[in-house]
């Protein structure tokens, strides 16, 4: 029986093969990339040589191409009438939410405005009966001096003491009036920065969605200024980009691509790579050939890009998983050598063995020339997909931690 440090081995070894395959994925990613581009730069080259042919021959082109045109150019222009539309009600939307939120930043500061007004209207009125208070008791003080004056006060006792509950009475409205005050302005100093970071809101909106507008308006003047020129374009890119291979001329030799060696019958561009064959043909015939090539090579690497990230993403998932598995199983290493326990004897589950050699074909499959074809690589993609699905790695892993689980429990206690 195995041990312990098998286990670890073995999901260090099934780490090493997920790595090699994500390093594979990004080398292809990148190969991808590079011949998406080189083939999207071919495309308009083409595409500009046959807009010159086009102008010059409309209405003697061959294969029908007139007809096609003048179809395209209309559903071109319906659909360059649908992207206006969309532009102006963008523009409408985003223009009435900006001036709805500048007349929010101004209503704000009207009403700070207006309570800062109402508010110094209400100290100042507070301040103006506290100087009338003041003066009571200061009238107060001098009635209760005049009447404390010589051997009379003693029959003056209970006015004297009138005067001084009154005079009392108005010290304390004195301090209640200086405490309404204190109290007016410590509102005003809470709720300005309120108003004003309110207002800030309001007013940041109103910018944003005023840049937005604008740059819906320059949307629709350009597609006002180029509409027939983009309609013309756009009909043009219909016709041509629906284009397909005819295939191999007949008796076509087979030629062997210069960049990645494959053997094909393809006549102006790899089958595989989408490297050039041939020398590029600028006649009209010549160039419809090598554009229907390039469609073609254009949709499948556009389509591998996709798989491939997608195919990435999964490879990371799974590598994370492992990562944070080996984690644990070394934790139960640590502990085996740090406390007297017998050493843990283990195996990996033959169904974990069977279902981890996937990741051994998939190595294979993305280390296959031959998978450089995007379309071969994309259905590759699909197969590892229903290979590592959610719940066929949530097995594997499952499947591992149990027997952990279980050799521990049963040998550890």
């Amino acid at each position: 029986m195995g041990n312990l440090a098998g286990f670890a081995a073995y999901v260090d070894d099934r780490k090493r093969v997920v790595a090699q395959v994500e390093k594979r994925l990004l080398d292809l990613q990148k190969k991808y990339e590079s011949f998406f581009q080189e083939v999207s730069a071919v495309r308009r080259s083409e595409l500009a040589q046959l807009s010159a042919h086009f102008a010059e021959r409309r209405g003697r082109l061959p294969d029908g191409l007139d007809t096609s045109l003048d179809a395209a150019k209309a559903e071109a222009g319906a659909h360059w009438a649908r992207t206006l539309a969309a532009h102006e009600a963008e523009h409408a939307r985003y223009a009435a939410e900006a001036e709805a939120a500048r007349s929010a930043a101004l209503a704000i500061e009207q009403e700070a405005h207006q309570e800062n007004v109402d508010l110094d209207a209400e100290e100042e009125e507070l301040k103006a009966r506290s100087e009338r208070v003041c003066a009571d008791i200061q009238s107060f003080t001098a009635r209760i001096r005049e009447a404390s004056r010589g051997l009379g006060f003693i029959f003056r006792l209970p006015e004297l003491r009138s005067l001084q509950a009154e005079r009392q009475r108005l010290e304390r409205e004195q301090l209640d009036l200086a405490a309404r005050i204190e109290a007016l302005r410590a509102r005003w100093e809470e709720r300005a920065p309120q108003h004003r970071e309110r207002a800030a809101e309001q007013e940041a909106q109103w910018v944003a969605l005023t840049a937005k507008a604008q740059r819906e308006q320059t949307q629709i003047e350009y597609l006002l200024e180029a509409a027939d020129q983009l309609v013309a374009q756009t009909a043009l890119e219909r016709v041509l980009f629906e284009r397909v291979p005819e295939g191999p001329a007949e008796g076509a030799p087979n030629s062997n691509c210069p960049r990645c060696g494959v053997l094909n019958t393809a006549r102006f561009f790899c089958a595989i790579c989408a490297a050039r064959l041939s020398t590029d043909r600028p006649d009209l015939e010549g160039s419809l050939l090598e554009v229907a090539e390039l469609n073609q090579h254009f949709e499948r690497f556009s389509e591998g890009m996709r798989a491939c990230q997608e195919l990435i993403g999964l490879v990371r998932g799974i590598r994370s998983g492992l990562q944070s598995f080996a984690r644990s199983v070394q934790s139960m290493v640590a502990t085996q050598e740090r406390y007297p326990v017998r050493a843990l004897r283990i195996d990996v589950p033959p169904a974990v063995v069977e279902q981890g050699r996937q990741f051994d074909a998939l190595l294979a499959a993305v280390s296959d020339p031959q998978q450089l074809h995007p379309a071969a690589f994309a259905a590759m993609v699909g197969r590892a997909s229903a290979a590592f699905g959610q719940e066929a790695l949530k097995h594997y892993f499952e499947t591992m931690g149990h027997e952990l689980s279980v050799q521990a429990k049963a040998q550890w206690g």
